[in-house]
């Protein structure tokens, strides 16, 4: 199980940051009125391991919370990813 901690780690901060970005710049081009990130490419990223920044995102930058499914699928993403971190850790010894 320790081998496979690294890398979880490592695809959960990458993909967070990731979404974090996004969430920031499609909210910038939202208001200059600009070509806008896909809805899709923003739950995906979140999907694949970066719920945790995307959904910081949202809540920073006030982004996508009143747009379904964001407000309830963003959180529960990070929710399962927190717990799948936790999980990692727990089982590998810390």
């Amino acid at each position: 199980m320790a081998a496979i901690k690294i890398p979880i780690l490592a695809a959960v901060f990458v993909f967070s940051a990731l979404a974090f970005l996004l969430m920031g710049v499609d909210k910038r081009k939202a208001r200059a009125g600009k070509s806008r990130i896909s809805e899709r490419t923003l739950i995906l990223l979140a999907a694949a391991f970066g719920g945790i920044g995307a959904y910081l995102g949202m809540e920073i930058f006030r982004h996508k919370t009143r747009k379904h499914p964001f407000p309830w699928l963003l959180p529960l993403f990070a929710l399962l990813q927190s717990a799948l971190l936790i999980a990692v850790f727990a089982l590998s010894g810390g």
